[in-house]
């Protein structure tokens, strides 16, 4: 039977755990399904659902998750140290689309950011999914799967270490040959990492041997063009053997910032040296003079293409931000015309 150190609890868990005491006991949450949760637990694994005031307080658990559980029911969500979260739209009518922030997963150290050596290959999505995951505070490690289906796995390794920061491991695995020692500095006991990537670049079957069995279902990619299909339908975790906690998440098609200004600069890092020169502390690096990102790229000390993507993430981020405010300035305005009319019906009493 696991201990809850063995499932990631730490003493910053125990302190938001005392108030809850009487509630029930720690468990973490294992799945997430449409109708309820798998949660662990120190006398083994139970099915759960929340409970109803935690639909009224608006954040429900996410795969990763610590909360308070007793009698089938999760009771109360415990703080998180960080989360995998991406925009989801939500509402049926175009005009009212929203972005609201799904979590992927909670309280996670380390990310495998997978991506294919196939011709799916594309820095461009690496980045923002390195942008992702240093937002939710975690650590990434970017993970070439297929190499088995790539000729010049070399200069695959070297072109992505150009666009990963230093501190940021590279490395090429075949999970199909078993190639997958690289991986295991870190997949440390008691450690959370997350696998998360698009749709086809092999997550399942690396989890699979990982696990050193054949627990997902494994789809081929489609021949005419690489591109991935979905395996994984819902986010899971599971302790591998060695002890690391390993969350497989479905295959994301669309991976939209909730708020991510934090983690673009990690991802970056290039661009953000170059900014240190600029003459303009708050520099939009387009057309102001002594801007040190745009000197940088007339030198060819930066990549133009670096530039162009560091530039697009940026705008999106300011519009995402722009409709967050539109949408907090609707809501106060709501609020304030309601205690308005509930001010005006007890004077006219």
């Amino acid at each position: 039977m696991l201990s809850l150190e063995d499932l990631g609890w730490s003493a910053s868990f125990e302190a938001h755990f005392a108030p809850h005491r009487d509630l029930g006991e720690p468990a973490r949450v294992s799945a997430q399904h449409r109708d309820g949760y798998r949660v662990l637990t120190v006398h083994g694994e139970a099915r759960a659902e929340a409970a109803g005031r935690l639909f009224h307080q608006g954040e429900l658990p996410a795969v990763g998750d610590w909360v308070v559980y007793a009698e089938g029911r999760v009771r109360a969500l415990l703080p998180r140290k960080g989360a995998l979260a991406r925009r989801q739209a939500v509402g049926r009518k175009s005009e009212d689309r929203a972005a609201a922030a799904q979590v992927i997963a909670a309280n996670v150290d380390t990310v495998f950011v997978v991506t294919s050596l196939n011709r799916d290959f594309s820095p461009r999505r690496l980045e923002r999914y390195l942008a992702f995951a240093w937002e939710g505070g975690a650590s990434p490690v970017v993970v070439l799967s297929k190499a088995d289906l790539c000729e010049d796995v070399r200069g695959r390794l070297l072109e992505t270490e150009r666009i990963a920061p230093p501190m940021v491991p590279v490395v090429a695995v075949s999970a199909l040959t078993g190639d997958v020692a690289a991986l295991q500095p870190h997949l440390q006991p008691r450690t959370t990492v997350a696998l998360v990537g698009s749709s086809g670049v092999g997550k399942s079957t690396l989890l699979n041997r990982l696990l050193g069995e054949e627990r997902m279902e494994v789809q081929q990619i489609r021949m005419a063009d690489d591109k991935g299909r979905h395996t994984t339908r819902h986010r899971e975790l599971f302790v591998i053997p060695g002890g690391a906690l390993l969350v497989d998440t479905p295959g994301l098609r669309e991976l939209g910032f909730v708020e991510a200004e934090d983690g673009l600069d990690a991802a970056f890092h290039d661009v953000q040296e170059a900014a240190a020169r600029c003459r303009f502390r708050d520099c939009s690096h387009e057309s102001e003079p002594g801007c040190g990102v745009k000197d940088a790229v007339e030198a060819g000390s930066l990549a133009e293409d670096r530039y162009e993507a560091y530039q697009r993430l940026r705008r999106e981020l300011a519009f995402e931000q722009r409709k967050t405010d539109v949408r907090a300035a609707l809501a106060e305005k709501q609020r304030n015309r309601k205690l308005s009319r509930a001010i005006r019906r007890i004077k006219e009493e």
